[in-house]
């Protein structure tokens, strides 16, 4: 009984044909070499990043302090005085009233606003139920 599949390899060799010899066998790629430097690389881009990341972060750290924790104490001590100088000229109520009236102003406005469209909706509708 003959099966499908040969016991031993088929061999299909050209005894003419000249075996074909690497050019330069010592610059060959080899696998093992291959994935040595790339994990190699790969561990150094991520090593390399990781210390930027770093000294990013420490540089935004020292700006911040700089610039800001560190600001001028002499403009934040003017402002500090010229508002509490302006408090202190008024009483509680006005400058509760004060902080308040441009609150009061827009819900004026938008009442106006409100009985104006009330009036107009009021006068088509009375138009159309007069037709």
């Amino acid at each position: 009984m003959e099966t499908a599949t040969p016991p031993r390899p088929v061999e299909h060799h050209n005894a003419a044909a000249p075996q074909v010899e690497a050019i330069d066998p010592e610059r060959d790629i080899d696998a093992k070499s291959t994935s040595i430097w790339l994990v190699t690389s790969l561990v150094f881009v991520v090593v390399t990043l990781w210390v930027l990341g770093l000294t990013f972060d420490f540089t935004i750290r020292g700006e911040h302090a700089l610039k800001i924790d560190g600001a001028p104490r002499k403009e934040l001590m003017q402002t500090r005085s010229h508002e509490a100088d302006w408090l202190d000229k008024k009483a509680g109520d006005e400058v509760i009233s004060a902080a308040l009236m441009p609150t009061a102003e827009v819900d004026q406005r938008l009442s106006d606003a409100d009985r104006r469209i009330q009036q107009a909706t009021d006068q088509v509708i009375s138009g159309y139920l007069n037709k």
